[in-house]
């Protein structure tokens, strides 16, 4: 019982503190700078590198807590199913909560309402109805994947496998893109591939990876001391400055939202979350479950902020003013929402998270 403590507090207080993380890479921290200087600088090295461990942790956790449910000798397909069909609902109400911005965008749209429409419909089956909830859209395709995979008798290991390899293949249409576009037939799959979704950054090639990571984590528990962990943690955050640097210095990379390095280092940060002792069970379960509300809607009082920044005097923009405003106000609205749904009255917002 107490292990079970431990892992269940640690994590989701990592939850609460990556939830932040997000939030930085939407709204630089530092505030937003025209030319080269050293707030430029800690503005790329947290949001490109720091907390793009957010995310991914995100997903090992919900392949970790589902999967460990499952008996894979006679996988139960129900317990699968009912989880894909509580996050398309939570998909269809933060989408619908965003639809107001999405609709700004379908008018003002250069090629016309009809071609919009059509981008909307297919970024909301493919990459995700708002910039932010790609990772909700892309936990739905991964959980599809997997119970595929299970359904035609792939053990947990193939599973990683076949991830692992999709993975890398996502890789050269993002932070390996320099290296990609030199290869004539490879540019001119990936050509044809971003004219109709865009983007690596899905179910498929990301998020299919790290929720069979959790998975596997679940099936074989390695046995990981926390001094472990936390070493082996910060070689791979150090190699992982390292990749990045290298990537950003030679114009590799397309963008920073996954790399190789990022692998060892997110296992071993839950690995290091998982061995935290915390015994405020309570507590923590409350910032893991503020950590969802805090990652679905701090767009929102982002957008509304930096319209409220049009008023305001210009230098403030180059203060981290805006960001502690968005962190305010969205942990706020997070504490509201779930006050309220412990309400018999309100119950129905808990469908919000």
């Amino acid at each position: 019982m107490d292990g079970e403590l431990k892992r269940y507090s640690g994590i989701d207080l990592t939850k609460f503190i990556c939830s932040f993380f997000v939030i930085m890479g939407h709204v630089p921290p530092f505030g937003v700078h025209n030319s080269s200087n050293i707030y430029t600088m800690l503005n790329f090295g947290l949001t490109q590198y720091i907390c793009r461990l957010a995310v991914p942790f995100f997903f090992i956790c919900n392949g970790y807590f589902l999967f460990r449910k499952i008996d894979f000798a006679n996988p139960d397909s129900n317990k699968i199913k009912s989880r894909i069909l509580k996050i398309i609902k939570l998909y269809i109400i933060w989408s619908a909560i965003y639809f107001p911005l999405s609709l700004t965008e379908l008018i003002k749209h250069e090629k016309g309402f009809i071609h919009r429409v059509l981008v909307y419909i297919r970024d909301f089956l493919f990459m995700g109805s708002y910039v932010h909830l790609w990772y909700i859209n892309g936990l739905i395709i991964a959980l599809f994947i997997i119970a595929i995979c299970l359904k035609l008798n792939l053990r947990p290991k193939a599973i990683l496998l076949v991830s692992l390899f999709l993975y890398l293949i996502g890789l050269l249409d993002d932070s390996y893109y320099g290296l990609m576009n030199r290869i004539p037939l490879l540019s001119k799959v990936f050509e044809v591939y971003n004219k109709y979704f865009v983007t690596t950054r899905n179910g498929v090639f990301i998020a299919f990876f790290f929720v069979s990571l959790g998975m596997f984590i679940s099936v074989k528990k390695p046995q990981i001391t926390h001094k472990q962990s936390a070493v082996l943690f910060f070689i791979s955050m150090l190699l992982m400055l390292i990749e990045t640097f290298f990537l950003k210095y030679y114009s590799i990379a397309r963008g920073f939202d996954n790399c190789i390095f990022l692998v060892p280092s997110v296992f071993f940060f839950f690995n290091l979350s998982s061995s935290i002792e915390l015994y405020d069970s309570e507590k923590c379960s409350r910032l893991g479950t503020m950590s969802r509300l805090i990652y679905y809607g701090h767009l929102w009082v982002s957008i509304v902020i930096l319209q409220l920044f049009d008023y305001l005097p210009e230098g403030l923009i180059a203060t981290p003013l805006r960001f502690l405003m968005v962190v305010a106000i969205t942990i706020m609205i997070s504490l509201v929402v779930m006050k309220l749904s412990d309400m018999q009255r309100f119950k129905w917002l808990k469908k919000m998270y």
